[in-house]
């Protein structure tokens, strides 16, 4: 299975410690460049930015370009740059899912035929295949709020 993540995904998934739950799970992750800009130079200092470049350099998340930046564009109002590539970029590979949070972009996301998953729905999947215990899904939600 092939996932396109955006940036909410990877930080909620590193505030709570369970980046790795990503390639735990699904064969092939992404990241876009936009999305890996916010999380990694722009937020630099926060919560996901090591995660994610420890990750990239291991080789457990690939970091792509959408090829087609013209409907990158017509996306991006309302939504933001790394939305908008995760949606274009997970049509552009056929993704199984593109992973988002953010209510407008996972509407877009569903509009355009693309299968989304939340942070939340990463975790309860991680907990459906015994890869987390119920109790630590439930610290989990809790570290979320």
């Amino acid at each position: 299975m092939k996932v396109v993540c955006d940036s909410s995904v990877i930080i909620g998934l590193s505030v709570v410690g369970k980046l790795d739950i990503l390639w735990r799970l699904f064969e092939d992750v992404y990241v876009p460049e936009a999305v890996f800009y916010e999380v990694c130079v722009k937020g630099k200092n926060r919560v996901g930015s090591k995660e994610l470049q420890d990750a990239v350099k291991c080789g457990y998340i690939k970091v792509k370009k959408p090829s087609n930046t013209l409907l990158v564009n017509s996306l991006v109002d309302p939504l933001g740059k790394g939305e908008a590539e995760t949606i274009v970029l997970a049509l552009e590979i056929s993704a199984d899912y593109a992973c988002i949070d953010e209510r407008i972009a996972r509407r877009k996301a569903k509009q355009l035929g693309i299968k989304i998953k939340g942070t939340i729905g990463i975790l309860w999947s991680a907990m459906k295949r015994n890869l987390i215990s119920i109790k630590e899904f439930k610290e989990c939600l809790s570290k979320l709020e």
